[in-house]
């Protein structure tokens, strides 16, 4: 499974835990300079938008706004699935990795069922996934999880055939490519952050860093490495602002995207 599906394992202990999720409360500075773009919509913002023809007072505006309104970052569960996996939808709407491994014919549907998929059977059991709330409503989502059980973890053929279904006439480009990028992956157990997305309309505020927050703390504390793969540029140097480095990098072949493998180092605590 690929990308922005690829099953590994067992759950973090540190976030599992707990009896209650962890809670990261912060300002509404938020954004994303991660995976995707795409259409997307703030009902905060109201009647207030860029098509005013004042793009200048418009992002002043929504500032103001979105300084008066919380936003939380939290552990996800069971009922927060289809909300998150319709901000992944949008994230990577036009993403060079979906737009080359998912069929074109209806391809935000498609995105938005295999990002279901990936969330509740993947992620949930075998990970964790983290959401950034603003005024209540799910806009940034991220989704990773531990490579120590991937020989245990089993993918049921039901799960497959869905997932081959989705990519309908691309299902063998992705699998193909996928192949291609497992030889970049590390052999040694790793963190691995399957997909984080942002609203794109509420990106380049930082949100989708915030979203990270609780993935960064579990590897710091299992003093364990955070590996991924992206197909952006333009995110490669957002991960490098959050401590990632290029393990890797290549081109799909037959006039694929390039993909970049990238890895973060835990960070000791200062006792």
């Amino acid at each position: 499974m690929r990308h922005y599906i690829r099953p590994c394992s067992t759950s973090l202990p540190q976030l599992q835990r707990s009896p209650t999720p962890v809670l990261i409360r912060i300002r509404a500075e938020y954004g994303s300079g991660a995976h995707g773009n795409g259409a997307g919509s703030s009902p905060i913002v109201g009647s207030v938008g860029p098509e005013c023809g004042e793009p200048e007072r418009f992002d002043r505006a929504f500032d103001g706004i979105m300084d008066r309104v919380e936003t939380v970052t939290r552990l996800a569960d069971g009922r927060d699935l289809d909300r998150a996996a319709e901000v992944l939808g949008d994230a990577f709407a036009d993403y060079p990795w979906t737009r080359w491994t998912v069929d074109r014919s209806e391809h935000q549907r498609r995105i938005i069922a295999l990002q279901r998929i990936a969330l509740e059977h993947f992620a949930l059991p075998f990970g964790a996934i983290s959401v950034s709330t603003v005024g209540g409503e799910i806009r940034s989502v991220a989704a990773w999880n531990d490579s120590a059980a991937v020989s245990a973890g089993k993918v049921d053929v039901a799960i497959q055939r869905q997932v081959a279904e989705l990519e309908g006439c691309r299902h063998d480009a992705s699998t193909a490519a996928d192949r291609q990028v497992e030889k970049l992956r590390p052999e040694k157990r790793h963190l691995y952050l399957g997909t984080v997305g942002t609203t794109p309309t509420m990106q380049g505020r930082g949100l989708a860093a915030k979203t990270l927050a609780p993935l960064m703390q579990a590897s710091d504390d299992d003093s364990i490495d955070v590996w991924l793969e992206t197909s952006s540029e333009s995110n490669v140097s957002f991960y490098r602002r959050l401590g990632f480095e290029v393990e890797g990098h290549l081109t799909i072949r037959g006039g694929g995207p390039d993909v970049w493998v990238m890895a973060r180092r835990p960070v000791a605590r200062r006792d």
